[in-house]
């Protein structure tokens, strides 16, 4: 069941529209950079994660793949 359930948020990091929910996934486990593949893009029909900004993201690589630090956290 555990399985299931990081499944599911591990999903939502990637599809989430709302960046709130997203940050709140990243932090709960403690997640620094998002890698952003074209295989990524694909497994979940994406092309971008539409909740970055860069008050809470900085893009740090792109070649193929993008990187992203997490700069926000919820407070909480």
């Amino acid at each position: 069941k555990n399985i299931d359930k990081r499944f599911a948020d591990v999903e939502g990091m990637f599809t989430s529209r709302y960046q709130i929910a997203a940050v709140g996934l990243l932090d709960q486990y403690e997640v620094d950079y998002i890698l952003l593949t074209q295989k990524g893009k694909d497994a979940y029909s994406i092309q971008k994660l539409a909740y970055l900004d860069d008050k809470c993201f900085r893009h740090v690589y792109e070649d193929g793949a993008d990187i992203f630090e997490v700069t926000c956290r919820v407070v909480g």
